[in-house]
């Protein structure tokens, strides 16, 4: 496992080599990689609330939790209109 004997700065990121061999390899800057996957790591930090520290993963936590709540209700919705109408 490779050692950072620094903190990296955060506009350098590991090639996809270094990180299948776990070394520290070449790394090359943010600025050098395409739009597209700039983007794409951004969306993915964004995604899971990383971008945004606590205050985004705060936010996720509480997307998340909505989510169940709206799958709840639509649950009970549908037993009520399917299954408890065929009961009878």
């Amino acid at each position: 496992m490779c050692r950072q004997t620094t903190r990296p700065l955060l506009a350098w990121t590991s090639t996809p080599e270094a990180a299948a061999n776990r070394s520290c390899g070449v790394r090359s800057r943010s600025t050098d990689r395409s739009a597209a996957r700039q983007a794409r790591s951004w969306v993915c930090f964004l995604h899971t609330g990383e971008a945004l520290g606590l205050v985004g993963q705060t936010i996720a936590g509480l997307v998340s939790l909505l989510t169940l709540i709206m799958v709840w209700t639509g649950l009970v919705l549908a037993w009520r209109r399917i299954v408890r109408p065929s009961l009878n």
